[in-house]
């Protein structure tokens, strides 16, 4: 996995390069945690699927920060994908990361063809 930053920001995210696939699966981790809570799961799709894993804001190398909302999150997750040129995610997100990976899917229902929540609550009815 190589280490990147998104342009104009401090938010610092994961993606495996060289992978030709249509799928890619973007995790986004719990609270106090970062991204290397999804390390086992990179192992096993590394070779299977693009993957995005990203520090959210305030957390891990993300720490320094502004974090204003969970539309704001899912709108630098939107940058992320279009910097690496990713059309279609399958969100992953534990607990916090489950809110803006929700938010993300009700923006740019496009781009998102699922959604696994883990120990997260719907944060809408």
């Amino acid at each position: 996995m190589k280490e990147k930053i998104l342009d104009g920001t401090k938010v610092y995210y994961w993606t495996n390069e060289n992978i030709e696939s249509d799928v890619c699966i973007f995790f986004s981790h719990g609270v106090t945690a970062d991204h290397r809570c999804f390390r086992k799961q990179e192992e096993y799709f590394i070779n299977k699927y693009k993957i995005i894993n990203w520090d959210i804001p305030l957390h891990g190398k993300s720490e320094h920060s502004d974090f204003l909302s969970y539309e704001e999150c899912s709108k630098l997750m939107k940058k992320i994908i279009d910097k690496e040129k990713v059309k279609k995610v399958v969100l992953v997100g534990l607990s916090l990361g489950g809110y803006p990976s929700q938010m993300f899917a009700y923006l740019y229902p496009d781009n998102t063809i699922g959604l696994i929540a883990i120990d997260t609550t719907p944060f809408g009815l």
